[in-house]
């Protein structure tokens, strides 16, 4: 396999996961969400607030440079059509 083969298997596994990571933050938020419509303990939904702002630094972290890549992986595509 050529190394362009290989960084797109990279990039493909960084973005399987990151997305994973987006699914888990959205399903803890609707927990969130059920748990406040509910009434439920502030104490576990604070708990579930803080796992939720952990998610969204780290994909604030880890989605720019994954965009810029899929930018960079769709340019020569692009150019080659012209």
């Amino acid at each position: 396999m050529d190394s362009e083969g290989l960084m797109a298997m990279d990039f493909t596994e960084e973005l399987e996961t990151v997305l994973a990571r987006l699914l888990m933050r959205n399903q803890r938020l609707r927990v969130l969400q059920r748990m406040t419509r509910n009434c439920d303990s502030l104490e576990r939904a604070d708990a579930i607030r803080t796992v939720i702002e952990r998610l969204d630094a780290q994909l604030l972290r880890e989605l720019p440079p994954l965009l810029d890549r899929l930018d960079q992986l769709e340019r020569p595509t692009s150019s080659s059509r012209g």
